[in-house]
């Protein structure tokens, strides 16, 4: 049976020939964050799916939105419609964005339902993080990027460049898909208490 993970990835953006990456919080100096972007994305894309024009790969989203605000950090949480040609699962007419169980067509591809959530730390200026859900080798990252790529264009009018990577670094995720020496990888958050941490920060 395939396994499904979870994947952290950080993404980033930036003008083309320009080395510094956008605040986040203030795109081009507009006060329109990339959480506005992304949550007019997941409203825009809930019926008519996104879909990459030289394949069958589309996604579109659940139209329940999930938001919230703790700590300074916006979460935005939703369910994702990801679908690839070859797959056997529900199928989704990539044109109309309908899903019925019916026999594969030309112009339909499977779909899986895929868990989406997208946090923006507003303490951080520059980067944000999915928590992308993926089956085996498939995910939506690469047609999420060219979904978002285009938003920003069309709504900026800036020729700009969107990185999404994996915040494993590259050698590790190359030692797990090729070595098989790692089965799973646990992310930790360990709590200090405000006593603790006092007496850290005297003795530093």
């Amino acid at each position: 049976m395939a396994k499904i993970n979870l994947t952290p990835y950080v993404i980033k953006v930036r003008r083309k020939r320009c080395s510094v990456d956008e605040n986040l919080k203030d795109l081009f100096g507009t006060s329109i964050s990339l959480f506005d972007i992304i949550q007019e994305i997941t409203v825009n894309y809930q019926k008519k799916p996104f879909k990459m024009p030289e394949s069958k790969k589309a996604l579109k989203f659940e139209d329940k939105i999930k938001t919230s605000e703790e700590n300074q950090v916006k979460i935005l949480q939703n369910i994702l419609y990801y679908g690839e040609y070859g797959i056997l699962r529900k199928v989704m007419d990539t044109n109309t964005g309908v899903i019925d169980p019916k026999l594969i067509e030309a112009d339909k591809s499977p779909v899986f339902d895929l868990t989406f959530t997208y946090f923006q730390d507003e303490l951080i200026l520059n980067q944000s993080y999915i928590i992308a859900q993926s089956y085996s080798n498939k995910g939506y990252k690469t047609v999420f990027k060219s979904l978002l790529e285009s938003e920003i264009k069309i709504k900026f009018g800036e020729d700009i460049t969107v990185e999404i990577n994996s915040i494993l670094s590259s050698g590790l995720a190359n030692l797990i898909r090729k070595g098989g020496r790692i089965v799973d990888i646990t992310f930790t958050a360990h709590k200090v208490s405000k006593d603790s941490t006092d007496i850290l920060l005297d003795e530093n």
